[in-house]
């Protein structure tokens, strides 16, 4: 008996709950260059201020702004320039006599006068003139020819990050420009939550070349799901296929546990087809089912179990999703994705609305051009590939993806998102909000 698309994710919910700890516990040190996908386990605030002092945004010369105050094209005022410093260098420390200025470069920190105002400002190369001095030939002068602001062109000391700024947060999924803001703050290494270890296997004896083999299929799900896996971080194996009996499915799954994955799936075998023997392997191992059929569509074969093994201090959670390509992909985004989200302390995926935009072309079922409509089956969750269409309006619109068949892939290539209709929709209209997630 098929229980709702909400009652299976809560499921799910619960049970990676009860799993998470083991995973929060067995955490590891890496360096930072590695960790882009990978989940920080605990929140990282700046141990510094940066810049850590004032420094100048520009090659430039660092001057008094007061001083240009009166500065035109008819009436320059000129520079004596007392020092030069580099990004890098020692802190420099100068007179403070009038109309002095320093040479200064892009992140160097701002000179020290040893009397009178500071330098508070820089003004660019590009605005000054180099002049030749009447008097002494080695001195060197720059005239300013429009007047500079306060803090012209001057990163101020913490504006970027202040000592205990939160850089990330726990359990947030590391991205690279995480990775620009950690190093900037002198981080070199990070502890993360491990990759949880996923066995794959694909079921199916179309698949195994052999030389009894008269009607070969290519294997598509294994290939696909284990892409995506290591797309979004996780550790896959792909440990084969296994052909269509409950003994051999046993045999497989049993190696599974003695290497202690995290999580099996396998693909196919999970209808109520004479080969379908995924659930009678689970039954002599005495596996827990704990759901296997969801009112969704596409994916309605898919089963959830927790495979009992002595050796561990849990046990392991399997999937069971169905062999079509496009149901597999729909069960995997939908059921699979949420429960490693939740092992992983990830919160719940918070959907995008868009405008749906229909066309009397885009589905046999609608009904009426003047009034664009197209209608779903009760009693399941839809999940519809779609494609987000370019527009000029501020609001994403989205339409569905023509043909929908599971185990048709071509229109599937065409799809950068999936729209969600809930059980209780039995109809969209052209304009309707929709809640849409995107590929992965």
């Amino acid at each position: 008996m098929s229980i709702t698309y909400a009652e299976a994710r809560h499921i799910l919910h619960d049970e990676a709950l009860q799993h998470r700890d083991s995973i929060r516990a067995s955490s590891e040190t890496i360096p930072l260059k590695f960790s882009v996908n990978r989940i920080v386990k605990d929140a990282y605030d700046s141990p510094i201020y940066t810049p850590r002092w004032d420094t100048s945004a520009m090659d430039g010369y660092a001057l008094r702004s007061e001083e240009t105050q009166l500065a035109s094209e008819d009436n320059p005022v000129t520079f004596r320039v007392v020092g030069t410093v580099a990004a890098g260098d020692e802190p420099l420390i100068v007179p403070g006599n009038a109309q002095t200025c320093v040479e200064i470069m892009t992140g160097a920190r701002f000179p020290t006068v040893s009397s009178g105002k500071p330098f508070d400002c820089c003004v660019r190369i590009e605005d000054t003139s180099a002049v030749e001095s009447t008097e002494d030939p080695k001195e060197r002068l720059v005239r300013v020819s429009k007047p500079a602001r306060h803090n012209q062109h001057k990163r101020i000391a913490g504006e970027d990050f202040a000592i205990g700024s939160r850089i990330i947060d726990s359990y947030t999924t590391i991205r690279p420009n995480h990775v620009m803001a950690l190093a900037s703050v002198g981080c070199t290494e990070l502890t993360v939550l491990p990759k949880p270890r996923i066995a794959l296997f694909s079921t199916g004896a179309e698949l195994i070349v052999t030389s009894n083999t008269a009607q070969y299929v290519p294997d598509t799900n294994g290939p696909y799901l284990s892409t995506v896996l290591e797309s979004l971080g996780y550790e896959v194996e792909f440990l084969g296929i296994i052909d269509d009996n409950p003994t051999a499915t046993v045999q497989k799954i049993l190696e599974c546990q003695l290497q202690h994955y995290d999580v099996v799936i396998t693909t196919g075998a999970v209808s109520a087809g004479r080969f379908d023997c995924v659930r009678q392997a689970l039954e002599k191992l005495n596996a827990d089912i704990l759901f296997h059929h969801v009112a969704m569509r596409p994916g309605h074969p898919a089963l959830f179990a927790r495979l009992p093994d002595s050796s561990q201090q849990r046990a392991t959670p399997f999937f069971g999703l169905p062999g079509n390509p496009v149901a597999a992909a729909a069960c995997f985004r939908f059921l699979v994705l949420p429960y490693l989200r939740t092992l992983l302390f990830q919160q719940a995926e918070t959907p995008i609305t868009a405008t749906l935009r229909l066309d009397v072309s885009d589905d046999e079922r609608i009904k009426n051009a003047s009034n664009k409509q197209v209608r779903f089956p009760q009693q399941a969750d839809i999940f519809r590939a779609g494609q987000i269409l370019p527009s000029s309006s501020p609001d994403r619109e989205v339409r569905l993806i023509q043909d929908h068949s599971p185990g048709k892939i071509r229109p599937f290539v065409e799809a950068d998102c999936w729209i969600h209709i809930r059980r209780e929709v039995a109809s969209l209209s052209d304009g309707d909000i929709v809640h849409v997630f995107p590929m992965v």
